[in-house]
């Protein structure tokens, strides 16, 4: 039986790891654990990620699920060959499709030896939250291709998320984004649109909010709204509270609903609006 280069039917990034099993790996009559299935499949893991040159994966991307059948057994001193391969890319998980194969010894032919799945999260050290989204770098280095039965894919809608990695080097993201910042905090007064931000950075709408996700840690509306909320905070305090008025200032910096207005400003300062226009 001819052995592939990668699981069947996905086309991701994969990897291939060659090893014979170890006595460890196997019970007093010579045949494999299962836990050594783990450690083959966490060795091809390894080399993906060293060979796509990601730094601080393991640290970042713990298992919350595995799945594995088990097909047949493997010896002592056997030829074994994993193949590691990404299935699928979430915004903040990563699926694995896996096979490990005993090669052919004296009195057997190559075989199956086990097959499965498993998925990680990114869960940053030092993050509060439970998940965070992938690096844009890591997605762009590991982001499956697209198999002939349609598995395999991040589905990122109409604007193709892929299409665009492909189209932009990982390394230009970072400065894209702080052409995007710049814009930003040029224009902060003028209607914005996230579609006015992506066309005029030369990214797609949501290769311009997964990158301001991991870059900046906001969505590009929110940061707009930040730098608003500080634009009005500055011109509040200085502002002469006899012929100024909160909602002329607020209006002048893009925010036509008071109410709402009012509600963001005391989440960001602690205070209403009109208590900062008195001080």
């Amino acid at each position: 039986m001819n052995r592939p280069d990668s699981p069947e039917g996905v086309g991701g990034a994969h990897a291939v790891h060659r090893c014979r099993v170890a006595w460890s790996d196997t019970d007093a009559s010579g045949r494999y654990h299962n836990s050594a299935i783990v450690r083959f499949v966490e060795a091809a893991e390894a080399a993906l990620i060293r060979e796509h040159g990601i730094v601080g994966y393991f640290d970042a991307a713990p298992r919350v699920r595995y799945e594995v059948d088990f097909a047949s057994p493997l010896r002592f001193q056997q030829e074994v060959t994993t193949l590691l391969t990404v299935e699928r890319i979430g915004t903040s998980s990563m699926t694995f499709r896996f096979e490990v194969w005993g090669e052919e010894t004296d009195d057997q032919p190559r075989r199956l030896a086990a097959s499965g799945c498993y998925t990680v999260v990114h869960m940053p050290q030092g993050e509060e939250r439970a998940s965070a989204p992938w690096p844009i770098a890591w997605v762009a280095a590991l982001e499956p291709t697209q198999p002939a039965d349609g598995r395999g894919t991040k589905d990122m809608g109409g604007d193709s998320f892929s299409e665009e990695l492909n189209r932009v080097s990982p390394a230009a993201l970072p400065r894209m984004i702080q052409r995007a910042i710049s814009l930003i905090e040029e224009h902060t007064a003028e209607p914005l649109t996230v579609e006015d931000i992506a066309e005029a950075v030369g990214l797609g709408v949501r290769a311009l909010q997964a990158g301001f996700r991991r870059h900046v840690d906001a969505t590009p509306m929110g940061y707009l709204r930040e730098i608003r909320l500080c634009r009005v905070q500055a011109e509040l305090a200085e502002a002469d509270p006899g012929s100024a008025t909160v909602t002329d200032i607020a209006m002048r910096w893009g925010f036509v609903h008071p109410g709402r207005f009012a509600v963001h400003y005391r989440q960001r300062f602690g205070e209403s609006p009109s208590t900062t226009l008195r001080s």
